[in-house]
């Protein structure tokens, strides 16, 4: 059983860019901190908490 966050996130590949498409992953609660906290080329749109029973 896997625990963790369905997010739709966005990267911005330069200072002066626009934000690229949306996507989607499963990440850990570590990687989502890491994202939020350490990343600021990075926006998170949405993160949802999700169970994947095996």
């Amino acid at each position: 059983m896997k625990t963790g966050y369905v997010i739709e996130y966005s990267v911005k590949k330069g200072f002066f860019e626009e934000l690229g498409d949306q996507k989607k992953a499963f990440c850990s609660q570590a990687t989502l901190v890491y994202l939020l906290s350490s990343r600021p080329s990075y926006t998170v749109w949405s993160a949802r908490l999700t169970t994947d029973e095996d």
